[in-house]
Order: structure tokens, then C-alpha cells, then sequence
């Protein structure tokens, strides 16, 4: 099998069809564990056939990565959102947000977790745009606070909402727990 063709090589109504193909993966990202969804349901969702969606995608994990970062796209960063006080409150107010857009859409956790585990080259190169994406924004959160103690406090604060959601998405941990750690990190690092 060929790898999918580059956006940018995509005519304007194959982009189109591209977006339907993320657009139904992301409604059924948000409803969805990834291992219940079959590329069928996909295509059905879409109104395509398999083939076109392989035409556009080299695996399951790198449709649902597609479907990701579209995801992640839909929330403000520190930038686009007034948030006053200081940089303790803002890092909790940011990981607080990221925390709920996993309470309210339990699934996508799920669809993170499968996608850090593919083997899949073009599925990792989108997870790093989303992780890349997902730092921008916290980091946007921190104006104050000079590189390069933003990036490692963005790092260690990552990896506790990281390791919390696996619990949480495991049922080993309630949500408030979540944001309880998450509250307790920043303010060992900030406060």
C-alpha cells in the first residue's frame, strides 16, 4: 500500500472529503473506546468508501490522531482567553481545562493512549503536532514565567495530568482527584 497523499497535494474536494472522513472519526472519537469503533463505522459516519478512506490515511491511529488534534484545536489557549492573578492560578486554570475536555469526552483518553502506541510513522508525526500544539497553549498560560522554567514546569505538570488521567480513565482514581493533583503540582512548583 502507498502512503496517503500530503494535504497540501489534496485538490480542494478531496480536502473536503478528507474533513467529512476526521469530522465522522471525531463524533465518534468523542461517543467511542477506540477499540469499540471499526474503520467501518467510520466510513458509514462519512458516507465513504474503505478504499477512500486509506486513500487518505495509512492506518486507523493516524485517522484518529487526524481526529486528535482537530479535537484539541477547539479550545483556547492562554493567549485567546483573559485570565488575571498569578502564574499558579493560570497554570491550574489551563490544566484544570484540559482535565474537564477529558470528563466531559471519556473516551478520547482512551484514543490518546492508543495512539501514543502505534508503530504507525505518519500517526506519530500528527501526535507530535498535537503534543507540540498541547504545549504551545499551556505554555501560553505562563506569559511571566522565562524559558526554560515554563517549559520544564509545562513538562512535569504534563506528566502528572498524564499519569492522573490513566488512573482516572482505568476507574482507579475519581476526577477530583485529577484536579486535586493537578492543584497540589502547581503549587509545589509555582507557589
Amino acid at each position: 500500500m502507498s502512503a496517503p497523499a500530503a494535504l497540501e497535494q489534496l485538490d480542494l474536494q478531496q480536502r473536503a472529503r478528507r474533513g467529512r472522513i476526521v469530522a465522522a472519526a471525531l463524533e465518534l472519537m468523542l461517543e467511542r473506546e477506540h477499540d469499540d469503533i471499526q474503520m467501518k463505522d467510520v466510513t458509514a459516519a462519512a458516507g465513504v468508501a474503505l478504499g477512500t478512506v486509506y486513500r487518505y490515511f495509512s492506518s486507523k491511529e493516524h485517522l484518529f490522531a487526524e481526529a486528535l488534534l482537530s479535537w484539541s484545536q477547539r479550545f483556547p489557549n492562554g493567549a485567546d482567553v483573559s485570565i488575571e492573578g498569578p502564574s499558579v492560578e493560570r497554570l491550574k486554570t489551563a490544566y484544570h481545562r484540559a482535565a474537564r475536555a477529558f470528563e466531559r469526552h471519556p473516551p478520547v483518553y482512551g484514543h490518546l493512549l492508543a495512539i501514543q502506541a502505534t508503530n504507525d510513522p505518519a500517526a506519530f508525526a500528527v501526535y507530535v503536532r498535537f503534543a507540540g500544539s498541547q504545549g504551545e497553549a499551556f505554555r501560553s498560560f505562563l506569559p511571566r514565567v522565562p524559558s526554560p522554567r515554563r517549559e520544564q514546569i509545562i513538562d512535569v505538570m504534563s506528566a502528572v495530568l498524564d499519569a492522573n488521567l490513566r488512573d482516572w480513565s482505568r476507574g482507579r482514581r475519581p476526577i477530583g482527584r485529577v484536579y486535586q493533583a493537578l492543584d497540589v503540582a502547581a503549587d509545589l512548583l509555582l507557589a
